[in-house]
C-alpha cells in the first residue's frame, strides 16, 4: 500500500511510497502515478518510473496533478481547502 501513516514528532502524518522501491515520495514534483486498472501505482521518476510499461492501456501523470484531480473529484477546493489547510495547521502546529 502505497499511502501509510507514519509517526513524526508524535503526529500521525500520510506519507506516499514509491510501489517500485518502496521509499517515501517526498515531493509530489518527482513522482508519477500509473494507473492500469483501477489502483493506482505510485512511483519516482526516473529509474522506478521507466520500470513501468508506458503505452495506451497503461496510462500515467505526474504525481502533482494527481493530486489536484484527486482533490477536485472529493470537493477539496476553494473555500473548503483554504478552511482545511488553516485547521490542519493549527492541529499540527505548522
Amino acid at each position: 500500500m502505497p499511502i501509510k501513516f507514519v509517526t513524526d514528532d508524535g503526529l500521525y502524518c500520510p506519507r506516499i511510497y514509491c510501489d517500485v522501491c518502496g521509499l517515501e515520495i517526498d515531493d509530489c514534483q518527482k513522482g508519477n502515478v500509473c494507473h492500469p486498472g483501477t489502483d493506482p501505482v505510485f512511483v519516482h521518476k526516473g529509474d522506478c518510473d521507466r520500470s513501468q510499461p508506458r503505452d495506451k492501456q497503461y496510462p500515467w501523470v505526474e504525481l502533482r496533478h494527481f493530486m489536484v484531480y484527486l482533490g477536485n473529484n472529493v470537493g477539496f477546493k476553494g473555500k473548503v481547502a483554504r478552511q482545511a489547510w488553516e485547521d490542519a495547521r493549527d492541529m499540527a502546529g505548522l
